[in-house]
């Protein structure tokens, strides 16, 4: 994992996140993604053409649950790199309640970021 910005903690949680999500993707013989956490503007997560999956550090104050379908969802563009019925198949069948997730992380974002 390469840890932007020295943020060592920061890398452990999101470590053992990429930990506990990972064997889902792993039994689809998908080859395992290097990862980088760094500050993003607009996006939660991002995974590049060469299979770099990046995290926005601001994900560390999101529920756990959101994380994990960050990380879900980008590790779902590892098998289909566009939001075709492939994916949401997948995302379907690794993680049921992506939907319900993805409502409490665009939620949380009125938390995370309150109007000044």
């Amino acid at each position: 994992m390469n840890i932007v910005n020295g943020n060592i903690s920061y890398g452990k949680h999101v470590n053992k996140t990429f930990e506990r999500c990972w064997p889902n993707f792993e039994k689809l013989s998908i080859k395992r993604p290097n990862m980088q956490i760094r500050q993003m503007k607009t996006r939660w997560g991002s995974l590049s053409p060469n299979s770099i999956l990046t995290l926005n550090m601001d994900l560390v104050r999101a529920p756990k649950e959101c994380v994990d379908y960050v990380i879900i969802h980008e590790l779902c563009h590892l098998q289909y790199p566009n939001h075709g019925p492939g994916f949401y198949k997948l995302m379907e069948s690794v993680m049921p309640d992506w939907g319900r997730r993805k409502h409490k992380l665009d939620f949380s974002v009125y938390t995370l970021y309150p109007k000044c």
